[in-house]
């Protein structure tokens, strides 16, 4: 290797260093890491607090469920035919 070429190799490292701080510059901006952690970090916090109240909405729906199916079974037993009551009436409004 010459001097010749190792002179210009080195006249060319100012470019490259620039060239590399631009596109890692464009990078950062486009992906925007620090704002990404933020909205994740805040978004995590609210589903933490808001956590009690989607378990007070289940168990909510979840007893509804159990009463609507204990009042299913108790009408199957009174309207059925082949129990001691007979199971002649019949609730046409349900």
């Amino acid at each position: 290797m010459s001097a010749e070429m190792m002179i210009e190799q080195v006249k060319g490292i100012p470019f490259q260093i620039s060239t590399f701080i631009s596109r890692a510059r464009a990078y950062f901006t486009r992906v925007n890491i620090v704002e990404n952690t933020i909205t994740l970090i805040l978004n995590n916090l609210k589903n933490m607090v808001s956590v009690n109240k989607k378990l007070k909405i289940a168990k909510y729906r979840v007893a509804h469920l159990n009463y609507r199916l204990t009042q299913m079974e108790r009408l199957m037993i009174e309207n059925n035919p082949n129990n001691f009551k007979g199971g002649r009436n019949v609730d046409t409004f349900r």
